[in-house]
């Protein structure tokens, strides 16, 4: 295991144990500010994998957004120029033998042709 997962495990456990990471205090006598700098950024990580989970895989958050938008995989296969049983592969449950795993690149074209941005909000038309 290398340093920074250790560091990052280490750092979790902490925080599920105080409620604290301890970082807050940017001066410390044993600790350098490239130090702190370093503790930062590998907390940073923890946050943003913590929000990456809360939104759920790709194939999860593909499957709020087709149901929210009450599209057929058969319609959203004519927006996105795939084949409807690749599309119909992403909706199945995770634990159903033809499931397929969405990419992150899959869930941006998926977002990019419905013009939903990253936060999920619809993008202005730009074609007026």
């Amino acid at each position: 295991m290398g340093y920074r997962r250790l560091v990052k495990q280490y750092m979790k456990h902490v925080y599920w144990q105080s409620g604290q990471v301890w970082l807050q205090d940017a001066h410390s006598e044993h600790l350098s500010p490239r130090d702190i700098n370093e503790l930062q950024a590998i907390y940073g990580d923890i946050n943003r994998e913590a929000e990456l989970a809360a939104q759920g895989t790709f194939n999860q958050r593909a499957i709020a957004i087709v149901k929210a938008l009450e599209l057929s995989s058969g319609d959203l296969a004519k927006k996105l120029s795939w084949e409807e049983d690749v599309i119909a592969q992403w909706l199945l449950p995770e634990n159903h033998p033809n499931h397929r795993p969405m990419s992150q690149r899959d869930l941006e074209h998926l977002m990019s042709s419905l013009k939903i941005d990253e936060n999920g909000y619809f993008l202005p038309d730009q074609s007026r």
